[in-house]
């Protein structure tokens, strides 16, 4: 009988984990009160801001259309601080859910395996392997098949 292919995985220093999810918490509390008082998880509402205070329309609230206008707007030092908080807001959100989480939802004991979705190794949420050295420390180690793949990531 041929023996089960094991996937890929990540084991993971839980503790750290959970460390970083409260201080990514504490960052995203931090920049919330730094922006204007609405809720930065609605599309509809910071479009809405926007519009109003600012009289800019946005197509999508990603961080890439934040990034480009607050490049073209480099002269209004109040909008550049809003959008720099609402950037800051999203990619702390953005890896909070997508990486964090997902680690302490689908964790087993510490180790966390990967899916190949199309050749590529991936968390269990479909998400790539994360590029944030943050999350990198809590990894205690992997398995041999990853190692050109995380050295790739750990490259400047």
């Amino acid at each position: 009988m041929a023996e089960e292919a094991v996937a890929p995985y990540l084991i993971f220093d839980i503790e750290r984990v959970r460390q970083l999810k409260t201080e990514y918490r504490a960052s995203i509390d931090f920049t919330l009160e730094l922006l204007p008082a609405i809720n930065w998880d609605s599309p509809k509402q910071i479009q809405h801001f926007f519009a109003r205070h600012f009289q800019i329309h946005l197509p999508d609230v990603k961080i890439r259309t934040f990034e480009a206008i607050r490049a073209a707007h480099e002269h209004d030092s109040h909008l550049v601080d809003i959008l720099t908080g609402a950037v800051q807001y999203l990619k702390l959100k953005s890896t909070m859910t997508n990486y964090l989480d997902c680690i302490l939802r689908h964790i087993d004991g510490d180790r966390l395996n990967l899916r190949d979705v199309d050749g590529v190794w991936m968390f269990p949420n479909k998400r790539p392997l994360p590029t944030s050295m943050e999350i990198w420390a809590c990894v205690k180690s992997y398995s041999a098949e990853l190692i050109p793949l995380i050295q790739a990531l750990q490259q400047p």
